[in-house]
């Protein structure tokens, strides 16, 4: 066990402590637009939140004859352009210094790559994660709890007073899936509902030190 608590916490990035929706749906209609797909940006913000970005790629390639990875490599481009448009989501900071004030480690499982630690340096949060597991790694892809998984073997976390935080039910499964506290953060603009298997429904981080108590 590491910390002064017995909880921990495990972080998405996007749509959660990243507000990064922005730049995410922006990328994926340029890059759609390229290949001669149009999509509407509050549909590609909904779809991105209920599903995925990469699923709706996916679902766009197939449905307009393109080949998926030229479509993403474009994504990709479009991407790593636009990173300096991201800003740490309200709160963000405040929670992250709080629950390290307290001992309460923290972790991050992010199905963004190599853009990750440019973004959290960048933004000053780096320095609050023991260990920040990318899509650069060999875990797969959320719902899969195999990210999870590796952070509670490794770091001896009790998986009942570890957290996973996120803004999807993606998110939720692949806490669920690794037996871990669920709670999922729905912001103003976003149209994710709870299921009613999630542990906690939060609107703002600093709800989290009420949970705590």
């Amino acid at each position: 066990m590491i910390g002064k608590r017995k909880e921990a916490f495990i972080w998405d990035l996007d749509g959660t402590l990243l507000d990064s929706y922005g730049e995410i749906v922006s990328s994926t209609v340029l890059a759609c637009q390229e290949h001669g797909i149009f999509l509407d940006e509050k549909y590609v913000l909904d779809y991105s939140i209920l599903k995925s970005g990469k699923e709706l790629m996916e679902m766009e390639c197939h449905k307009h004859g393109v080949a998926y990875e030229d479509l993403y490599q474009s994504y990709l481009r479009h991407h790593h352009a636009k990173t300096e448009e991201i800003a740490a989501a309200p709160n963000a900071e405040a929670i992250l210094r709080a629950l390290t004030e307290q001992g309460i480690p923290c972790f991050v499982f992010t199905h963004r790559g190599k853009s990750t630690m440019p973004v959290l340096k960048r933004l000053k949060l780096d320095s609050y994660f023991t260990e920040i597991i990318t899509m650069e790694g060999a875990f797969p892809r959320k719902p899969a709890p195999d990210g999870n998984l590796y952070l509670v073997e490794k770091y001896g976390l009790d998986k009942e007073y570890t957290y996973f935080v996120g803004d999807r039910q993606l998110d939720m499964e692949s806490a669920e899936n690794a037996g871990l506290k669920k709670i999922l953060y729905i912001p103003d603009y976003s149209v994710a509902k709870p299921s009613g298997r999630e542990d906690y429904v939060i609107s703002d981080f600093m709800e989290i030190l009420e949970i705590l108590k």
